[in-house]
This record gives C-alpha cells, structure tokens and sequence, in this order.
C-alpha cells in the first residue's frame, strides 16, 4: 500500500527520496491542512489517502487524493458546512449545539445531490463519481481529479478574451450537458469561469457542484457566491431558483469570456438592468444574435430571461434578427433605427420554390378531377361515346378507384391556412423565445422612439387573426424606449467603466476634467457635469469629473548653490492651494 512519504501531497505524483519540494508542482513536502480540514496522510475507507484540502465553502473541503488500491490520483469531496460543526481531535466532525436537525438535513441533501451526479455518468462535461460513503459522523464523495485549468486560467494565458466564432465550438456541449443535468433535476448555480474547466484535450468541463443551499443567501451556509456570476434571485431571501439561475451563470460566463470583464456583481445590480456594458472594439464582432442573448440572459428580473439553457441556447445560435443601424427619419418624423432584411434573398428564393410548388401540385388537382368528371360523364351517357353500359361501367369503375388513391395524396400535400397570433404590446425580447402559432416567426422592420418600454410590440404584419402558411414571418415595429435617457450616479466609478457604461446609455462622452479635492479614489469619479436623475436627450454631453490626487514636487532655486531640493511643495486638500514645506536634518 502507498504511504504518504513516497508521495507529493499536494499532486499525488511520486516524490523522489530527500527532496525537501516536488520537481512536477514546487509543492513543500512538510505543508500540512488547516486545523479544521483532515490532516495529510489521513486514510478513508481504509483506501484513500488524503492529500492537501482546499476550503471550497459552502458545503464542503476538498482534497486531492489517492486510491491506495486503483493506484490513481482522485478528488476527495467531505461535507463539512463549517457554520453548523467543528473537527475534533480525533478527526470526527462535531456539531455545534443547536444545529443538529439543519447538519442532518444538509447531509441527506448532500448525499442525493452526490447520487443523482453519480447517476450521469455519461454525462461529458462532468467529472464522473467513484465512491460515496460515510464516515467520521460526515460524508464524503470520491471523483475523478478535475485535470486542466480553470476558463479564467486559460483566458489569462490566451489574451483575457476569446473570439466568439473560438468560443462556440467549445460552448456548444457545455449547454448540452447542463440542459442533461436540468433534466435531471440537477442545478448548478456557481457556474462561472472558475468552475468551467478547459481539460487536457481542450473540451469544457463542469466543476463546483454543491447542494442548493449553499449557493444562496437564505440558507445557514456561508454561500458561496461568485460576483459577477450568481444570479440576482440568489441574493435574494424570498426568490425561487429555477433553471433560468443556470442561464443567468452561463451568460455571465460568455460575459467574460467574450468581453474580458465580468458582468456587474448582480448583488448591487438596479432592477431595470441596465449596467451592462461592451468595448466597442467587441461590440463591433460580436453577431447581433450573441449581442441580444446576451443582454436577455443577464436580465435582473428573471421572469426577462430565457426559462430554460435550450431556448438561450436556440436564441444564441439563430440567425442574427437586431441591427442597430440608425436611420434619420421615417414617414412620420420620428428617429427610428431600421433593421436591413440580411435573410431577403433567401426568403424571395424560398417563394420562387413554394411558387412552383403549388403550380405543380394545382395542375394535378386539375388532371384528376378532370379525369374524374369525364368517367362520370362517360358512365352515365355511354351512347355519346360509342359503348355499352356494362362495359363502360366496369371501365370507369376501375378507372376511378385506381385514381382515387391519386387524389388524397394530392390533397394531403396542400398547406392549410394559420390564424396569425396577436403580438401587439408585448415584448419582443420575450417573444422569440417562444413557440407561435404556425411556427411563425418575429422579424423587426424598425425600431422608432416611443414611452414604450424598448421592446415593446407596436404594430405587425400580418395583422392579428388574418391567416398566413405556416412559418410565415410577422414583420414588427418595436419600441426603442424613450427620446430622453436618465443621467445615472456614476460617484466611485472608476473612469474606464464609467465611460463604457454612459456611452450603452446613450450618451456621449467628452473630455475628462480633473479633481484635486474629493473624497475618492485616485482615477475613480467623483461626478459628472450633469445632474443625478435628470431627463437629457439620446446623444447628450456628458463630463466626468475625476479624482486625482495631488503629488508631491521637489522646488529648488536655480540661482541659489546651497539650495539641494530639500524643500518641497504640497498641496491642501481642504484650500487646494500649494505651499511649500520643509525638512529638518539635525
């Protein structure tokens, strides 16, 4: 059996005899846990050796391991929720006084939590489950080592950003393994680029996993709670998790990986959700379909998101259906913005086809039934041809029953009629997600300033209740929300940020003015040339005043040689006037 001597702790590769470190991580032989994890060298089971424990939160520790009798590495997950219990020295978890029923509830969740994970094995993205068991008044979960790096460790050696055209070969079955686990019953809701894993042969896999409870605010666990990644409703103490939480952390997740910063931490996020902001430089590449999903799968509200990974996903796919080119007016004077029909020529040759088809399939109807009308013509008036009544009969007869078959196939070929649906006032954001009637298909014409909320449905074509093929296309005209934009508080903001943010906004940008006196931070604003709350027009100037320190200056007197710059000049925060100041030698 393997000891801990022959081993490096910390990665479970062999450890030459006398070495004080490990040649494959740099790892110090003698480093030992935490006081509360196991100690290194510890045997579970009587088969696996603990190795260095990293404290995850929330509901458990982990540590890289050895199966002493597989002879191969693994990872050791203990529940160990350390609000609720305490190690003893005997390495048995003691409960603190009180909390006895919530630590037993916990543990039955965690132990479900780890069988349904089990259950998946064919799951790709996950780490696959070898052993659970109990022990040591807790319970622990055996898994494969989680090799590779993390998403954040390969953005950082690639730049800090991907492409999206490098991104979607790699997203594509991450969503599908997530869409498994929601079928399963299974959330997530920690996923992020730090428990996205890019494994040794570059495919993406899912680390992270803890029982529900320990992703959000309302339960006794310290949550663990990735900023910019958990979802609003996980902050919130009365809001339910749904699927739509995963979506949120997919999407924040693509954030980063796109853009090169993660989302605003949505613990601090307004309710309307509008703080979200692109480089232009990205902006610029991104496909307008990955641009709208994803600002819909970051919505604060998450009644606004897509409700489950396929549709986001069938959304962030799609071809792109937003433009934002603006145009100076339309009929009526308004500004609109007008989307340019990319799918025109496809559509005019899909016609072309259904044209020729329909042609066809008439000119069929037209062959038999005239085939039918002379049978019964000749039947009925046999002298006008020249027959006899029983043979003209039995003629026909087989001539119509032969063709009969003909007909119904022809006729079930046709495309039936559809009640257009009725899309006007609602939002058509929420709207693509959805399945209408006939298949039908939302496609914006144009997006004119209104008091609307942007989004909002103003008029369609075809009009509601008229009927239409299936998968006909409803052109809409939409709202693009109001002529005037509310200047937001941008106090703290460092300048960089604030710039990105005002200008999605609406507004542009100008110069920065300098501030010797605030109460900020170096580089952060301290106020903008506007006032908080008022209503300015789309376009407006807008000024940041931003903090910057004064520094210290060395004066001398050029005209005086004893003079060595020991006199230098500060400036008072309070006056903002420079006076100089001296040092003493002696």
């Amino acid at each position: 059996m393997m000891n801990k001597e022959e081993l490096c702790m910390n990665c479970m590769n062999p450890l030459p005899a006398g070495r004080d470190t490990c040649g494959i991580c740099g790892h110090s032989v003698n480093a030992q846990n935490d006081a509360f994890c196991l100690p290194v060298g510890t045997m579970l089971s009587e088969r696996y050796l603990v190795g260095v424990g990293v404290v995850e939160g929330g509901d458990r520790i982990t540590y890289i391991g050895m199966d002493t009798v597989a002879k191969s590495p693994c990872q050791i997950h203990e529940f160990f929720p350390y609000t609720l219990c305490e190690r003893d020295t005997d390495m048995t978890v003691r409960i603190i006084g009180g909390c006895e029923n919530t630590y037993a509830d916990y543990k039955t969740k965690f132990l479900s939590h780890a069988r349904a994970l089990a259950r998946m094995r064919d799951v790709a993205i996950l780490y696959p489950t070898y052993d659970i068991f109990e022990d040591n008044n807790t319970a622990y979960v055996i898994t494969e080592v989680e090799e590779g790096q993390t998403w954040e460790a390969y953005l950082s050696a690639k730049g800090g950003r991907m492409r999206w055209d490098d991104v979607r070969p790699l997203l594509i079955p991450l969503l599908v393994g997530v869409r498994s686990l929601h079928a399963a019953g299974v959330l997530h809701m920690g996923i992020s680029t730090k428990t996205v894993m890019v494994d040794n042969e570059g495919r993406l896999r899912l680390r992270g996993f803890m029982i529900p409870e320990a992703r959000t605010v309302s339960g006794d666990l310290k949550p663990a709670l990735a900023a910019g990644y958990a979802a609003p409703e996980q902050y919130n103490f009365d809001a339910p998790i749904t699927t739509s939480t995963d979506v949120y952390g997919l999407t924040a997740t693509l954030f980063r990986v796109l853009t090169g910063a993660p989302a605003p931490d949505a613990g601090n996020r307004a309710a309307a959700g509008n703080d979200l902001f692109v480089p232009a430089s990205v902006a610029e590449e991104l496909p307008d379909q990955v641009a709208v999903s994803l600002f819909n799968g970051l919505q604060v509200v998450a009644d606004r998101r897509p409700r489950k990974v396929e549709q986001w996903q069938e959304a962030l796919t799609a071809s792109a259906a937003v433009n934002d080119l603006l145009v100076e007016d339309d009929d009526d004077g308004a500004a609109a913005v007008v989307i340019p029909d990319f799918d025109e020529e496809p559509r005019e040759g899909k016609k072309s086809k259904r044209g020729v088809m329909i042609a066809v399939i008439a000119l069929c109807v037209f062959l038999v039934l005239f085939l039918l009308a002379f049978g019964i013509i000749k039947m009925l008036f046999p002298e006008m041809f020249g027959g006899d009544s029983t043979g003209t009969t039995t003629t026909t007869s087989t001539t119509a029953s032969s063709t009969q078959p003909t007909t119904s196939t022809t006729y079930g070929d046709y495309n039936p009629q559809h009640v257009v649906p009725e899309v006007l006032n609602k939002n058509y954001y929420e709207l693509i997600h959805e399945t209408l009637n006939g298949n039908m298909v939302l496609k914006i014409d144009k997006m004119v300033i209104s008091d609307k909320p942007a989004g909002t449905i103003l008029e369609q074509n075809p009009a509601p209740s008229a009927s239409a093929d299936k998968g006909t296309t409803i052109t809409v005209v939409i709202s693009a929300g109001k002529e005037t934009i509310t200047v937001p508080d941008m106090t703290g903001w460092e300048e960089q940020y604030a710039r990105l943010f005002l200008e999605q906004c609406g507004f542009k940008v100008g110069e920065s003015i300098p501030l010797l006196v605030s109460t900020q931070e170096a580089g952060r604003v301290d106020k903008t040339d506007l006032e908080v709350g008022a209503e300015v027009k789309r376009n407006s100037v807008i000024r940041l005043y931003i903090s910057t320190p004064p520094t210290t200056q060395i004066v001398t007197d050029p005209t005086d040689p004893s003079d060595t710059g020991d006199n230098t000049t500060s400036t008072d925060t309070e006056t903002g006037v420079t006076e100089p100041s001296y040092s003493f030698v002696g």
